[in-house]
């Protein structure tokens, strides 16, 4: 009994089926809103081509955009350096955080820095404002990681008057095993 229902459902699946295909490709097609191919060729095709001064214009600035992000990556790192040799904890962990972030920018901006010279040599528009909008985003990014980068130690030295304030002390042996 359950086969033969099992059955029906499945011819009737398999019937419906059949008919909405054949009902698909006899109705005519019309072109117009909705059609993929007939919306892409009435797209605009991209960015307009630029003069040749304004891709050496986007290049060098490409390149500026990096190299910022590269020195904002090098202030936290000195930031860094000095929270270590302070033994500031907090700062150190809070650099650090931001330390590995930069870092991943510093990897991001050079690989579109060299995807957006690639473009500009194959004269891809899209290709180039994309990457050059991607340095631009890794730039703003780098900038507000190094604002915050230069907070990490005066949040820490910061205290509200109502905030407890431990002290530790540990023996002279026990403070200079990790170096």
């Amino acid at each position: 009994m359950f086969a033969r229902r099992s059955l029906a459902a499945l011819a009737s699946v398999v019937l419906i089926s059949w008919a909405s295909m054949a009902g698909a490709q006899s109705s005519p097609r019309r072109c117009g809103e909705g059609c993929p191919p007939c919306d892409s060729a009435r797209a605009p095709s991209g960015p307009a081509p630029m003069t040749a001064e304004q891709i050496a214009g986007r290049r060098r600035e490409g390149a500026q955009l990096r190299l910022a992000v590269e020195l904002d990556r090098n202030r936290a790192s000195a930031l860094l350096v000095e929270a270590r040799r302070g033994r500031d904890l907090p700062r150190y962990q809070c650099l650090f955080d931001r330390l590995t972030q930069l870092d991943w920018l510093v990897t991001a901006s050079g690989e579109s820095h060299v995807a957006l010279d690639d473009a500009i040599v194959v004269g891809d528009h899209a290709r180039r404002e994309h990457s050059f909008r991607l340095l631009q985003i890794y730039r703003q990014r780098a900038s507000v990681l190094s604002i915050e980068s230069a907070r990490c130690g005066a949040q820490a030295r910061r205290l509200a008057p109502n905030e407890t304030v431990v002290t530790v002390r540990a023996p002279a042996a026990v403070a200079d095993s990790d170096e």
